[in-house]
């Protein structure tokens, strides 16, 4: 019996210093954000396709590789992402689960889809938009001065003539992509523009206001065919009009 104790004693004193020589090799791993965050995972519900019969509720078709900003500050890498124009939502797919997650919008500050290249991410900024139906909403900020240039992407269900989508079903809908430009005023207010001249003059109060930038965008030339000419636009007015200096 005594003999058996012994060698009892002897076996759990080998174990106790075999672990604790483990121990000393287990490397040492700084906690992240992620760590403290949500318990590894973002918020949010699961999400399901539906059939699209024709056109498409997503900005990018395809998965894009992008990041997600809290408004707690913390912020998730390298997720796989789809933004859904119809619905104004982001969705991810769980890599532990593989199931799409639209993510909790109330959590959200910012997304962004990272570019080829090494270009500057394509960011979408979650902004108050103080219209009818007044919320949160997702923008893409083209400019943030004094004044702020951003766009709303949204895919809208249209009716069509009776066709036969994919899978031989009668449907008389579509869904159809649309881009949409506000200048953002010192004072919060949003208002939609199209890109031309006189839609971005009549933004403006007062006939002289308008008529100096009328002045502005003829000796500069823009004519609003892309972004950065809309950016150049929004740029001289704010230096002419709502500067600090």
């Amino acid at each position: 019996m005594k003999r058996k104790l012994i060698i009892t004693a002897c076996v759990f004193l080998l174990i106790v210093v075999e672990a604790t020589a483990q121990k000393g090799f287990v490397p040492v791993k700084e906690l992240t954000t992620e760590s403290n965050t949500l318990n590894y995972k973002l918020a949010g519900k699961q999400y399901y396709n539906t059939i699209i019969p024709s056109g498409t509720v997503f900005l990018y078709d395809d998965w894009k590789d992008g990041y997600v900003q809290l408004i707690n500050g913390d912020r998730y890498d390298n997720l796989s992402l789809k933004y859904n124009i119809y619905l104004d939502e982001l969705i991810e797919i769980n890599n532990r689960s593989v199931t799409m997650i639209m993510l909790d919008k109330n959590t959200i500050s910012e997304f962004g889809f990272y570019n080829q290249k090494n270009d500057e991410p394509t960011v979408f900024k979650k902004m108050y938009y103080p219209k009818n139906p007044d919320g949160d909403y997702y923008f893409n900020p083209l400019y943030e001065g004094n004044l702020k240039l951003v766009v709303r992407y949204r895919s809208l269900e249209e009716e069509t003539g009776l066709y036969k989508d994919s899978y031989g079903i009668m449907r008389n809908t579509k869904y159809s992509s649309y881009q949409y430009y506000y200048v953002i005023f010192p004072d919060n207010r949003f208002e939609k523009f199209k890109l031309k001249r006189r839609s971005f003059v009549e933004l403006f109060e007062g006939k002289e206001v308008k008529k100096e930038i009328r002045r502005i965008l003829r000796r500069n030339d823009i004519f609003f065919r892309n972004d950065q000419q809309t950016i150049k636009a929004v740029q001289l007015v704010e230096e002419a009009f709502y500067s600090n200096h």
